[in-house]
């Protein structure tokens, strides 16, 4: 393990956002889901966070620099970030993956009053020819 990367290899997670860090906790602790299944979550919102970071211009990495809202994210943001992840290569069903998790993220944060709206919940993908929604 690194100074810049926790066991998992991953950021360390005081360079998380705090809705990110309550969210991992809750499905751990409260959801009962699986470690692999929170470390994919961490890699997919850490992801989500970095393009976000870039798309919406923060100047300079870390917690206390971010210029956007969780709240302000929109579909043209949503439809980006799955462009963003398409250029990279990743397979279909890991698109969809992520996208699932910035959904699921995306409900706790209704559910505890962060956000009005879910702008993933609209954002469509196809996974082998199969419709995926939110």
């Amino acid at each position: 393990m690194s100074a810049t990367q926790d066991d998992d290899g991953l950021p360390p997670s005081a360079a998380r956002r705090p809705e990110v860090i309550d969210f991992l906790d809750h499905m751990a602790k409260e959801r009962d889901v699986s470690p692999n299944t929170v470390k994919a979550y961490a890699r997919d919102l850490d992801e989500f966070v970095r393009f976000l970071d870039a798309y919406y211009g923060s100047r300079v990495p870390g917690p206390e620099s971010r210029q956007w809202s969780w709240g302000g994210v929109d579909r043209l943001a949503m439809r980006a970030f799955l462009g963003h992840l398409t250029r990279r290569g990743l397979a279909k069903r890991s698109v969809a993956r992520t996208l699932s998790g910035v959904r699921s993220f995306y409900r706790y944060l209704h559910r505890n009053e962060l956000v009005e709206a879910n702008p993933a919940s609209d954002v469509v993908n196809r996974v082998n020819g199969i419709l995926v929604t939110g």
